[in-house]
């Protein structure tokens, strides 16, 4: 239990207790808890860094040395404190030396280490952004009371200038606010009214533990196994941790960033990380394999001519009706953008988790590369997804941004009890994109056509 609870937000690198012990006092009286690193030998850095640091207030000298020797040694504490995948993390140099000049040098204290860490370290070029904050210089400090008072308005001021970390890390607090709401609310549904104080601690844990495997068992039906049990339990507490999102009051804490926020002056049209985005909100992995044929599922093929046995028509022979360009340039596109045949199961979710499915629900498809968007053809039996980053590579495709084409006419069912080897998961279409899918789809087999004079 306890290795879940040893991942605070801050960290203070310094080896003066004079000086640290003040800061960790201001930040305790701003309800911040953080970490605490010496820095000034082997035995005072931690042995792995610390997941989910957003502040990192660090001194320039941890040990007797100056400049270059200072500088490097401050730089190896650092990449043994911060991740290498993290992100985004705010670096405050907080130092007596900031604008220390060292030796015949040219550069500041605070600049030579910045670059340094930069360069021996190239991974966090672009996750980390510094600031510097005043740390005075005996005999100018003022009484540790005093200093402690100022360093919580210096705190505040230095973190004011970045204002979208801000706005990340308030998403980071409400999210977390929502998951302590979950783990009350199951407390307080699971404790039966009748317990007695006495017996608080066995009957409360009891009460839990029959709350959150009948979750389990209405997410992953009654024949969840052991191997999967903990992922459907992670799917029914995520979507009540959404539920409790969008009822929290998150103005008193984004309230002020929504004059910039809502300000669209010079946004371009589209944006880069549109497929990037897109990755994260419309595809995941194929799954764990407890359930066959997962709806949002999508499928290769290992044998491409399985495609056309399946619908009368070859991936070749569908891509005139996808191309919207100059005939003359068709050849070209076509070997520009070769696209993947696929199948994507559209099944309604609760047919499945209640136990009705008796077949899968597969339409045919193309993952395109996502330069072949300009030259689509839009109608009204093609159904296109959004531009997404496809993390997976797969059957010759390179991971890459990508788009999802669906034909309203190739349709095909297979008993969902097993996934046939000719089928290969490759990713899976998120719930509400699969939704959309299964609509359009049903709104062109309701289509009603007839004859008249």
């Amino acid at each position: 239990m306890l290795a879940h609870l040893t991942s605070p937000s801050v960290c203070v690198i310094d080896d003066d207790k004079m000086e640290y012990e003040p800061i960790q006092n201001a930040l305790s009286l701003m309800r911040v808890a953080c970490f605490h690193v010496k820095g000034n030998c082997r035995s005072n850095i931690p042995r792995r860094p610390f997941s989910g640091l957003r502040v990192v207030f660090t001194d320039l000298y941890l040990t007797g040395s100056v400049g270059k020797d200072a500088a490097s040694h401050t730089a190896k504490v650092f990449a043994s404190v911060v991740p290498e995948r993290t992100g985004p993390v705010v670096v405050v140099i907080w130092s007596k030396h900031t604008d220390d000049v060292p030796g015949n040098d040219t550069v500041t204290e605070a600049q030579l280490f910045k670059t340094t860490l930069l360069a021996a370290y190239p991974y966090f070029s672009d996750k980390l952004v510094f600031i510097e904050m005043e740390k005075p210089k005996l005999p100018d400090r003022p009484s540790t009371a005093k200093w402690v008072r100022k360093l919580q308005a210096d705190i505040k001021a230095a973190l004011s200038r970045v204002p979208a970390f801000d706005v990340l890390v308030a998403w980071e607090s409400l999210v977390r606010d929502a998951a302590v709401q979950v783990t009350e609310g199951l407390t307080a549904l699971s404790m039966p009214a009748n317990s007695g104080a006495g017996d608080v601690a066995p009957v409360l844990d009891e009460s839990l533990r029959l709350s959150l495997r009948l979750l389990v068992r209405e997410q992953g039906g009654p024949a969840c196994s052991p191997r999967f049990a903990s992922k459907h339990l992670v799917t029914v507490l995520g979507q009540c941790l959404v539920d409790h999102l969008e009822h929290m009051p998150e103005q008193k804490r984004l309230a002020p960033h929504g004059k910039w926020l809502s300000d669209q002056t010079g946004l371009p049209k589209s944006a880069g990380i549109a497929p990037g985005i897109n990755g994260f909100l419309l595809s995941a992995e194929s799954g764990d394999g407890s359930i066959p044929f997962r709806p949002g599922a999508v499928y290769r093929l290992a044998r491409a001519a399985k495609f056309k046995s399946l619908f009368g028509v070859s991936p070749e022979a569908l891509l005139p009706s996808c191309y919207s360009g100059k005939q003359a340039k068709f050849e070209q596109w076509k070997a520009a953008y070769v696209p993947a045949p696929v199948l994507v199961e559209i099944s309604p979710v609760c047919d499945v988790h209640q136990g009705k499915r008796l077949n899968a629900i597969l339409l045919g498809g193309l993952v395109f590369p996502s330069g072949a968007r300009d030259n689509l053809k839009r109608s009204d039996s093609i159904e296109v997804l959004p531009s997404f980053s496809l993390r997976w590579a797969g059957g010759g495709f390179a991971s890459q941004p990508a788009f999802l084409v669906c034909f309203s006419r190739l349709k095909t069912t297979l008993p969902c009890s097993r996934e046939p080897n000719w089928l290969l998961p490759w990713f899976r279409i998120r719930e509400l994109p699969t939704a959309s899918l299964r609509n359009w789809h049903s709104s062109h087999a309701a289509r009603v056509g007839f004859v008249s004079l």
